[in-house]
């Protein structure tokens, strides 16, 4: 539980019911119900927190919110009254139609409206998907692969959202003005980790094939002859190849037949003395591959498209291929 000081709007040191605060005594104490802000606007995730006066003192329960970024309405909880840290995060989701943008992803980017669930089975539940460990418990558990797993200036996905991550001030930072920065104490960052985290709240690398997520459809797709082009321009950094299924004698998956190339590679850079593309597969299972001695072989792998992962131009929609078409 959190111990909460009368500074929050809404909450102050009168007794009595108002419009946006009111009482309900209970045998163990008074809940304290009030808005978050004097004014519900969407942007700033309007809700209400609940307290209960204890010893003199507010200490919090929950928070209860509209999240701006999924359009959901989200539930914060503190049970444990010996940490400040939440014992859970709820998602009370709202059908609306997912959305996914043709653009470039960058930092801030939005990939879907509702978070799908992943195909990952859930550590710590039981067969009813109740947690079997206390909060504190899986917090200590998790620390060291939670460590491994965010690291500096990576992307990851929350709710929808890209984000940078600064493992400095242990917050996710997205670049575009309307996206909050997300904040996780690092004690309880491995909380968030995919395969721990409740459905809705996972904290997801970008590419990451173990979490059966696969991005394709949220970016714009490119030739290989633009991206050729982008690099020389020097508009990104790192970038997806997909290579059409006829290309293969055997039946691949498109994670499968995606790999993830670097602008760095010789094949970007006319003038070196080799064609080098080196790539790794995004399902994880073909790593380090010279892509170049499959292209250019007999009868070799055909490009079906490419995406740009992180661009060095970040605008409106299309600003790399914009760029690179000039």
């Amino acid at each position: 539980m959190k111990n909460t000081e009368n500074t929050r709007p809404g909450l102050s040191d009168e007794s009595t019911n108002t419009p946006r605060r009111f009482f309900i005594d209970t045998p163990v104490g008074k809940l304290v119900v009030y808005a978050k802000q004097d004014e519900d606007q969407p942007e700033n995730y309007p809700g209400v927190y609940v307290d209960i006066e204890k010893d003199g003192e507010n200490v919090m329960l929950a928070c209860v919110e509209y999240d701006y970024n999924s359009e959901d309405i989200v539930g914060t909880f503190y049970t444990d009254e010996s940490s400040d840290e939440p014992t859970s995060i709820e998602h009370f989701e709202f059908t609306h139609e997912c959305a996914l943008p043709a653009r470039p992803l960058t930092c801030g980017t939005k990939l879907w409206d509702k978070m799908p669930k992943l195909n990952v089975q859930k550590r710590f539940r039981d067969e009813n998907g109740k947690a079997t460990k206390t909060f504190k418990e899986i917090a200590e558990q998790t620390s060291a692969e939670a460590a491994e797993y965010y690291q500096d200036s990576e992307l990851y996905v929350i709710s929808g959202i890209i984000y940078r991550y600064d493992a400095a001030k242990s917050l996710f930072a997205a670049t575009e003005a309307e996206c909050k920065e997300v904040s996780v104490g690092p004690a309880s960052i491995g909380t968030f980790l995919p395969d721990v985290a409740s459905d809705g709240m996972e904290i997801i690398a970008l590419n990451d094939p173990c979490n059966g997520i696969f991005f394709p459809d949220c970016f714009l797709r490119i030739s290989i002859e633009e991206l050729e082009n982008a690099a020389r321009k020097e508009l990104w950094t790192k970038a997806v190849i997909v290579f059409t299924q006829d290309s293969f004698s055997k039946e691949y998956s498109e994670v499968e037949r995606a790999y993830i190339v670097s602008s760095s590679s010789c094949h970007f850079n006319p003038g070196t003395i080799s064609n080098e593309l080196t790539g790794s597969s995004l399902s994880g299972g073909d790593l380090g591959v010279r892509l170049d001695c499959y292209m250019y072989a007999k009868n070799g792998w055909k490009v079906d498209y490419c995406y740009i992962v992180e661009p060095n131009v970040i605008g409106k929609p299309g600003a790399v291929q914009e760029e690179a078409s000039k």
